[in-house]
């Protein structure tokens, strides 16, 4: 539930910011990948999900960062865990610490409070959701929060659609293997 709603927030605010920019929507149907955000981060924003489902006009107010503002914030991101990496995946913790846990930490380290840190950790999803059709940083960043997946059922039946035209070729017989004498 929670989950599909931030799916929609986020879809509503890239097709306004699109439409803003007279963008390619072709871009939103090519895609194979489904956003798929972890629970863990879904149970830690419930709170500001809640509050665009009470607020529609916040929605509408949204103020998507700047390409250059949010690559920083990558990059900070990746700093911390660099900085972090002996506490977080080593020396007391004997545990790996996903880069999509350790955006909730960056988050509360930087802002100190729940509200303001779940406030920052929408709006990274929201701006990585818009930029990572445009730049390539961007989708890597995605992949490395591991916040897509691959849809199987959609590459299956694309896989099966295309071996049906194999087979209804000219160049095979009836039973969709090559024609090797003519």
């Amino acid at each position: 539930m929670l989950h599909d709603r931030l799916e929609k927030i986020s879809m509503d605010i890239k097709l306004r910011k699109m439409t803003e920019n007279d963008e390619d929507m072709s871009v939103l149907m090519s895609n194979k990948e489904q956003f798929k955000v972890p629970l863990r981060i879904i149970a830690f924003i419930s709170n500001r999900i809640q509050y665009f489902d009470k607020n529609p006009e916040a929605i509408e107010r949204y103020q998507m960062l700047p390409w250059f503002k949010f690559k920083d914030m990558m990059f900070d991101l990746y700093d911390h865990r660099v900085f972090n990496a002996p506490e977080l995946n080593g020396c007391i913790n004997t545990n790996y610490c996903s880069l999509n846990e350790q955006l909730l930490v960056f988050c509360m380290d930087q802002k100190r409070t729940r509200a303001k840190a779940e406030e920052m950790v929408v709006d990274i999803l929201i701006n990585l959701r818009y930029y990572c059709d445009h730049w390539q940083r961007a989708k890597q960043f995605l992949w490395n929060l591991e916040l897509t997946y691959f849809d199987q059922n959609a590459m299956a039946t694309k896989r099966l659609r295309l071996e049906h035209e194999e087979r209804d070729s000219d160049d095979n017989d009836e039973f969709g293997d090559p024609k090797l004498f003519s």
